[in-house]
């Protein structure tokens, strides 16, 4: 069966590597405006979203937002129907927007 694995974040609006399991139950606590809803919308855009329909009006658009370095990823893992793990990495581009990069890798 495919499955969203885990979203690893490095360098992105929360700093250094932040890693989000998936492939289980997976809980997000923290106090008001800690960024649960924030690390929440990244899973609509693995899905298909389009990344600046995710972000708020009212902050900057998607990869100024959470990609705003030239050394900020973000990594969706998942594994397919053959049981393969593979990797989305996502990427500023230096004239604004998103770059995808697909990867047939293990887990990192």
């Amino acid at each position: 069966m495919s499955q969203l694995l885990r979203i690893i974040l490095i360098h992105t609006h929360l700093p250094g590597v932040v890693k989000i399991q998936l492939d289980q139950h997976t809980n997000i606590c923290g106090t008001n405006a800690s960024g649960k809803t924030t690390l929440q919308r990244l899973v609509p855009v693995f899905y298909g979203e389009q990344p600046n329909k995710v972000v708020p009006r009212t902050r900057k658009k998607f990869d100024e937002f959470y990609l705003p370095c030239s050394n900020s990823y973000i990594i969706y893992e998942y594994q397919r129907e053959t049981g393969d793990n593979c990797q989305v990495v996502l990427t500023g581009k230096n004239e604004g927007g998103v770059e995808y990069r697909f990867v047939n890798a293990a887990r990192l």
